[in-house]
């Protein structure tokens, strides 16, 4: 059994009017679903990457503060300056 029904609908991915012949509908041809789709996937990896980068912009520091002896990888962290700086200091004793 087919359907004759039309029904105005609009896309998803570029907000123009269509003709749809089913309510499931939501983008006018295979192309505009498969573009949506890869707009999709892209967004899905720039957020991705943006929490990754926020994780390694702020790492846990309240672990390294509450230990009494520290690494030099754990101090570089804390302090935001590089390991060889660290080593730097430890060798001029200062």
């Amino acid at each position: 059994m087919s359907t004759n029904i039309r029904i105005a609908r609009i896309w998803e991915f570029c907000r123009n009017e269509f003709t749809a012949k089913t309510t499931k509908t939501q983008y006018c041809s295979l192309n505009r679903s498969s573009k949506a789709c890869k707009a999709r996937t892209r967004q899905s990896k720039i957020t991705e990457s943006n929490k990754q980068t926020e994780i390694a912009q702020n790492p846990n520091l309240e672990i390294v503060k509450t230990k009494d002896f520290i690494s030099v990888n754990h101090a570089s962290l804390l302090f935001g300056i590089s390991r060889k700086i660290i080593y730097r200091i430890f060798y001029r004793g200062v």
